[in-house]
């Protein structure tokens, strides 16, 4: 996953990174 697609989600998201993590894992295994 490219570093500015993981802002970009973190910007549509609230700050908290719990929340992103499970969001992330599952878009890492998707690419």
């Amino acid at each position: 996953m490219k570093h500015a697609e993981i802002e970009t989600l973190s910007k549509g998201l609230p700050t908290d990174i719990p929340p992103l993590v499970p969001k992330v894992q599952p878009l890492r295994a998707a690419t």
